[in-house]
């Protein structure tokens, strides 16, 4: 994590601590904590790495207000399945969107994506391992996200005959 990229994580961490921490017991807020800094807020802020400094901090205070607003008014019990989905999400993310970028690599006549895919294909096995041992209620909303991206790799890595939804989309030109 870049410099900038870890000041403005604290500085939304700052903000959504008593949101997201609310009614938690204390190793669940200490996690709580810890899987927005390391996990959840680098995936989600990623994106103002290029933008200059007034524009990424403008940024990272919507995804603030947005957080503690969307946690806010939610019971203890809810909030905690929310703060593990949005773990998983976005150790899931990442994988989604390079599953998808070698599929469409791959229809383009793309060389080179087979070992990628398999690497990608190799991770979503593990992580939905990981899921289904430590959080399988998270399953259920994560289980379509999963399947797609698994079908990208399986286009890249066993050819056409069938592809994930998005993959078809953009295969039509509606993508």
């Amino acid at each position: 994590m870049t410099g900038r990229l870890h000041e403005l994580v604290e500085r939304v961490i700052s903000t959504v601590e008593p949101e997201l921490t609310a009614g938690l017991g204390e190793e669940q807020a200490r996690w709580a904590v810890e899987t927005y800094r390391r996990v959840v807020l680098p995936s989600r802020l990623d994106v103002t790495e290029d933008r200059d400094d007034a524009t990424a901090q403008r940024w990272a205070d919507r995804e603030a207000q947005s957080i503690a607003e969307r946690y806010r008014s939610v019971d203890v019990d809810r909030r905690w399945s929310m703060i593990v989905v949005d773990h998983y999400a976005s150790k899931l993310g990442p994988l989604e969107a390079a599953a998808f970028a070698l599929a469409r690599r791959a229809a383009a006549g793309g060389d080179g994506v087979r070992d990628a895919a398999l690497d990608v294909q190799q991770r979503l096995h593990a992580l939905r391992e990981e899921i289904e041992a430590s959080a399988p209620a998270v399953m259920d909303e994560l289980a379509s996200e999963i399947s797609e991206a698994l079908m990208d790799c399986a286009f890249v890595l066993d050819g056409p005959d069938f592809c994930s939804i998005r993959m078809g989309r953009w295969l039509e030109g509606d993508a």
